[in-house]
């Protein structure tokens, strides 16, 4: 049973805020994650600094690239949205 109120909520605009902290934070634990391996090996600077801007590199375009092509989830959700908007303007 759904309650109807007038209250207007904007939670579900919000969601890019949401992927870019979530995001963020996994590229920084990643990356970290990656120069604290190398670093045990004890390579010289230009080589940590090398595979730390290449993590940081790819992190960002495997980010752009989920982006890019939404998974199927989202198109059935947003699909989903569109169809209870049309519902809710008909009424």
């Amino acid at each position: 049973m759904y309650s109807h109120h007038s209250e207007r909520h904007f939670s579900d605009r919000n969601n890019w805020l949401r992927a870019s902290v979530l995001g963020a934070n996994d590229g920084l634990i990643s990356t970290a994650s990656l120069l604290t391996g190398v670093a045990a090996a004890a390579p010289d600077f230009q080589t940590l600094l090398l595979t730390g801007v290449s993590a940081l590199i790819g992190g960002a375009v495997s980010m752009a690239a989920g982006s890019m092509f939404p998974c199927p989830a989202n198109r059935i959700r947003k699909k989903s949205r569109f169809a209870q908007r049309t519902l809710r303007i008909g009424k």
